[in-house]
């Protein structure tokens, strides 16, 4: 897209998607060793017994999915917005961007829920809360989320995607984030 919106959109975006993603892989890690299987058709209603693995997996898959007040729905509100002033192919990306969005609801959706949901699945191993060491980078990363989502320019994302978004455009690039562009706390 080339515009200045659309590359301050671009650095938003990336990093809201390295902090959500970062979290899921790191819950599919947990679940990995802490179940013995990989497979997630062969989980299920392990809330019980991973409550806090949950609660991550949980926040970090509704900023997957761009649910406000989570940083990822920034960075996609922000990619929506930079797609709609495309002048080329505006209605193509507009397409493509809802299509992906119902997708990624989706993912996020099974991410969240069929592991922790439903009817307690037998695993290879017995099941239960990883160790601290294990779940404090997903957690820092999911509410992290949480609290950029809320107050970004509070806490410095404004300063590092400015720095981010000048050195894709080679220009100087000021970012100013907003949960919401109307009344805000800011």
């Amino acid at each position: 897209m080339g515009s200045e919106y659309a590359m301050t959109a671009f650095v938003t975006f990336l990093l809201a998607h390295s902090m959500y993603k970062g979290a899921l892989f790191m819950v599919a890690g947990i679940l990995d060793h802490e179940t013995g299987t990989k497979d997630v058709t062969a989980m299920g209603g392990l809330r019980s017994v991973m409550p806090v693995t949950a609660v991550i997996a949980f926040v970090a898959a509704l900023s997957l999915a761009g649910v406000p007040p989570l940083f990822g729905f920034i960075g996609k509100e922000l990619m929506l917005e930079a797609a709609l002033g495309a002048e080329r192919v505006q209605l193509l990306l507009v397409l493509f961007a809802f299509l992906a969005a119902i997708l990624t609801i989706a993912v996020a959706a099974i991410i969240a829920l069929r592991p922790f949901y439903g009817a307690r699945h037998e695993t290879p191993q017995i099941p239960h809360e990883a160790p601290l060491s294990m779940l404090i980078g997903p957690g820092l990363l999911a509410f992290g989320s949480l609290a950029l989502g809320l107050a970004p320019a509070v806490l410095g994302a404004d300063a590092l995607l400015t720095s981010a978004a000048t050195a894709v455009a080679g220009e100087t690039l000021p970012v100013s984030l907003s949960l919401w562009y109307g009344s805000t706390w800011r």
